[in-house]
């Protein structure tokens, strides 16, 4: 199978969030500034907004895909047989254990 091509686009893109996941495990979202985030993904603060209009948007987009993320992982098969609470309180449980996995920054 063949793999297109990013473009430049997207990888600047992809180097933004990546530079956002790390700096707002490091230092924190309240500390991380779209500035910071442009030099470490070595864009330019432009690019940043270009891509994303407030890092509240970039806090949004990572939370959407750690979500997904752990939901991927969530065996649903058991809960064909429950009821709407006891499948709640067990995707709760399930959502309860991936965050207590999660590194807490202060």
């Amino acid at each position: 199978m063949i793999e297109k091509k990013k473009t430049r686009s997207e990888l600047k893109r992809e180097a933004i969030i990546s530079a956002a996941k790390d700096a707002f495990n490091e230092f924190g979202v309240q500390n991380t500034s779209m500035d910071k985030l442009a030099s470490l993904a070595g864009v330019s603060k432009r690019t940043v907004y270009n891509h994303f209009e407030s890092k509240e948007e970039l806090v949004m987009l990572l939370l959407s895909e750690l979500w997904h993320q752990s939901m991927a992982d969530v065996d649903l098969t058991p809960l064909e047989t429950k009821s709407v609470e006891e499948q709640l309180h067990y995707l709760l449980a399930h959502e309860i254990r991936i965050l207590n996995k999660l590194p807490i920054s202060t």
